[in-house]
């Protein structure tokens, strides 16, 4: 019997959705790290610490092993990507309540997208319709790279807001003295 493994090189879309997964990995990166350094603060979202202990300590876990799984079992299937990236949106679910990081979390978490190619990519890495897998590959590197650009000019808005170059004040202009004499009833 012969052996059924494909040497075949994974398509171009995994290796996009690869490094699209690595640099959201990036992100999961500081998320994990503001919740070992603050275990037992309460999420943002529900104020809860049973809520947020769950999702980080069962929860991500799973969905990496899942994903690693996938990602070793089935070479070039993007649905262990989707998985990884799904589970960087659960872990910014989980940002203590107060921080900083909550502004920047919902413009560099894009993580969610995985759940919508996940739809598309599921179970076996190919979309159900081949004769349009093309097109839906193209469509899907669109939408990441058009929300990875708002994204970006968004992050230029808020770094612009939050530390401006220079500052003015706007007064409303104050009437005359003869205007004010008429209002005042003086003429």
């Amino acid at each position: 019997m012969r052996n059924v493994t494909s040497s075949a090189r994974p398509p171009w879309f995994f290796w996009f959705m690869a490094a699209y997964t690595a640099f959201q990995m990036i992100w999961f990166g500081v998320l994990a790290f503001d919740f070992i350094t603050h275990p037992f603060a309460p999420d943002a979202q529900l104020n809860s610490v049973a809520y947020r202990l769950f999702s980080v300590l069962v929860v991500v876990p799973i969905a990496l092993v899942v994903s690693a799984l996938v990602v070793r079992r089935a070479p070039g299937n993007v649905t262990g990507l989707c998985l990884l990236l799904w589970m960087v949106t659960v872990m910014g679910g989980n940002l203590r309540a107060g921080e900083t990081l909550l502004l920047y979390n919902g413009l560099l978490n894009t993580g969610w997208t995985g759940l919508w190619l996940l739809g598309i990519y599921f179970p076996n890495g190919r979309t159900a319709f081949p004769r349009l897998e093309r097109w839906i590959h193209l469509l899907s590197v669109l939408a990441v790279v058009a929300l990875e650009t708002l994204k970006a000019r968004l992050l230029n808005v808020v770094d612009e807001t939050m530390q401006p170059e220079s500052v003015s004040v706007w007064l409303r202009p104050t009437a005359s003295r003869d205007d004010r004499r008429r209002i005042e009833g003086y003429e």
